[in-house]
């Protein structure tokens, strides 16, 4: 009865072990994730491993699926798709995959994981040159393992047909007349896929040609440590244009050097690249907008140096810097250097150098300068150093023989400059103009000149205010004319625009052109701003008026239009007896007749103002 006591409570002990190994499992790999091993029968432990894992039950305790398969491919077979199962592929296992359906991962969402590291991952060979392993679903994930070619000519370790598959695995050669021609190769249905591969194979290889070879990939991220030779390329695109593939890694494929680490045989894919070459012994970089390059400093430093003097090339940014012997220039152009604009700059503001020969706070000069007379008149002179270094000063004049500068007699130098270097630079003040010049095109010729003379007409406008002045010192009125055309002799027309009060000193008519008989009178009137029409005179014939011929108010409202005894003379007798006092208005001349048919007047008046702000217009 012990006996059987004992088996009962050692069967008793496997149950509940496997209930509770069962229900860690499921905890593990997720609510509803398994988790299966792949072991040969022939390994060391199988059969306490076996016992160790037990099978999976249903709920009456009837064994549904095995815990433990002596295959991948019998593994894969037993997990549900996109559960969550997981397989563990033990440390040392080995399996031949002899033909392409040796081995299909064909179950959705599965993770196959190796165990082990180096030598101890597991291995599988494949033995034809149509051996494969097909994925064929999607979201595999498969990390750990090593995939070895024992037969020459393995045209495609993995093939790949569904989208969201991840892959974390090493490719062997077993040598130089035993390897792979591709390791990886997608379809078109390959989207969003991850890669991360290690190859070891043999420099003196002849068959390899694409190691991962692309098809239609869209948004791909492939990592790669590669050794040995693809002919074609480490990662070909070709047949169908790849979509945002990104990739990295070290390569060292033969003795070629970059021009074989990626490949678009599409030329249409896009797609980036960046890693280490180790033939060339550099990083590089590139992809389907840029050919791969070496990422040289050597390279860019190249780039980095002076340029040929005056070059016209726009190629690197050393031609837009230029170099120190270029050529100032004036003109903005599309070949000059930013060296050739300073220095045109810089001519621009500095207009000559030189040295001393003679130190004067007042004269100072430089024998050495051979400029006309007052060649740099108005221009400013800076001495460098000394006493006085950076001190400008306005030049008055330059006479060319001595090479004297003399300075603005107001604003010397504060000290003698000394025997030192000096500049000259732009002018910042304006000369005094000639005196009783015309000119008309600087503000100092608005301003003028001490010795203008005055100017008791304020009427030309070419003169100064200096000459203005003196007019007005000079106790010198107003006077404003306006001519008339014989077609202008007719009706009441407004002449004058008065802004009083003014002091009207004198106001009448001179004859230019002689008028012809007829009658036609003439009278002049003020209408102030607001109020009636008055006469400043009455009315005198102008008929048969001669050259010359005055007509005139005398200031008596009363007495008509004085016309002169004497042609061209007002006589004593003749003359204003008492000022006019205007207030705004405006004055007019009032005809009788229509016009003449020829002659011409001259109306003129003479006032002072009597307010800060009258004018006549």
């Amino acid at each position: 009865m012990g006996n059987f006591e004992e088996k009962i409570a050692e069967a008793t002990k496997r149950e509940l072990k496997s209930a509770r190994y069962q229900s860690l499992q499921q905890h593990a790999a997720g609510k509803t994730g398994r988790v299966f091993y792949v072991l040969k029968t022939s390994a060391t432990n199988y059969t306490q491993f076996v016992e160790d894992h037990p099978d999976y039950k249903s709920a009456d305790g009837v064994v549904t699926t095995a815990a433990v398969y002596n295959t991948l491919d019998a593994a894969v077979g037993a997990c549900t798709a996109n559960q969550g199962d997981t397989i563990y592929v033990m440390a040392g296992h080995t399996e031949t995959i002899a033909s392409a359906t040796a081995l299909a991962i064909d179950v959705a969402g599965i993770n196959i994981i190796g165990l082990g590291s180096g030598n101890d991952r597991p291995v599988f060979s494949l033995s034809a040159t149509t051996s494969t392993i097909a994925v064929s679903a999607a979201s595999v994930v498969w990390k750990n393992c090593i995939l070895k070619a024992t037969i020459n000519n393995v045209a495609a370790g993995i093939t790949v047909s569904d989208a969201n598959c991840t892959f974390d695995l090493e490719t062997q050669d077993t040598d130089a007349t035993t390897e792979f021609i591709s390791a990886f190769v997608t379809t078109t249905a390959a989207n969003r896929l991850t890669i991360k591969a290690k190859h070891i194979g043999f420099l003196a290889g002849a068959v390899g040609t694409r190691y991962i070879d692309l098809v239609g990939a869209e948004t791909a991220n492939i990592d790669v440590d590669y050794f040995g030779v693809s002919s074609v390329a480490v990662v070909n695109m070709r047949t169908t244009a790849s979509d945002n593939v990104r990739i990295t890694g070290k390569f060292h494929n033969g003795t070629t050097n970059l021009t074989k680490d990626v490949v678009d045989t599409t030329g249409t894919s896009t797609w980036s690249a960046e890693g280490f070459d180790v033939v060339a012994g550099a990083n590089f970089s590139g992809g389907s907008g840029a050919a791969l390059a070496v990422d040289d400093a050597s390279a860019i430093a190249a780039q980095l140096t002076v340029p040929s003097a005056d070059v016209s090339t726009n190629t690197n940014e050393r031609d837009v810097i230029g170099n120190k012997t270029d050529a100032a220039t004036y003109t903005p152009t599309t070949t000059k250097s930013l060296m050739a604009y300073l220095k045109g700059l810089v001519n621009g503001t500095i207009l000559a150098t030189g040295t001393f020969t003679t130190s004067s706070a007042t004269v100072p000069a430089d024998t050495g300068r051979t400029e006309a007379n007052d060649y740099w008149e108005g221009c400013v002179l800076i001495p460098l150093t000394g006493a006085i270094a950076l001190q400008p000063r306005v030049i008055a004049s330059f006479a060319n023989t001595g090479g004297i500068f003399t300075l603005d007699s107001d604003r010397p130098f504060t000290a003698v400059p000394g025997l030192v270097t000096y500049i000259i630079v732009r002018g910042q003040d304006a000369t005094v103009p000639a005196a009783d010049s015309t000119a008309n095109t600087m503000s100092a010729h608005a301003v003028g000149n001490k010795t203008d003379a005055a100017v008791t007409i304020p009427g030309p406008t070419t003169k100064s205010a200096i000459a203005i002045l003196k007019g007005l010192m000079t106790g010198a009125g107003y006077v404003k004319t306006v001519a008339l055309a014989a077609a202008d002799m007719v009706g009441t027309t407004t002449r004058f625009t008065v802004t009083g009060p003014i002091r009207v000193k004198s106001l009448g008519l001179l004859t230019t052109t002689v008028l012809p008989a007829g009658a036609n009178t003439l009278k002049i009137s003020f209408t102030p701003t607001g109020g009636a029409a008055t006469d400043l005179c009455g009315a005198t014939d102008t008929a048969s008026a001669a050259n010359q011929q005055l007509f005139y108010v005398d200031g008596t409202k009363a007495t008509g239009l004085v016309k002169t005894t004497d042609v061209g003379i007002l006589a004593a007798g003749q003359k204003q007896t008492s000022d006019l006092v205007l207030s705004d208005g405006v004055i007019q001349t009032i005809y009788s007749a229509g016009a003449p048919a020829s002659g011409a007047m001259t109306l003129f008046i003479g006032w002072e103002p009597l307010g800060g702000t009258a004018s006549v217009i």
